[in-house]
């Protein structure tokens, strides 16, 4: 988490929910932003090739 530069599991739920309504990634979080799974989708690979 600090590696990343996140502050808690409350900062990295908000992206990761931010990213899953855009259609980048699938993710499995619980209610206290507790993240159990997240996966890239296709349409996350593709969007990382046009970075």
């Amino acid at each position: 988490m600090a590696r990343c530069g996140f502050m808690d599991n409350r900062e990295i739920g908000f992206y990761i929910r931010s990213l899953e309504e855009r259609g980048l990634v699938k993710s499995g979080c619980s209610g206290d932003d507790t993240i159990l799974a997240a996966q890239i989708t296709i349409d996350g690979y593709c969007h990382l090739d046009t970075l």
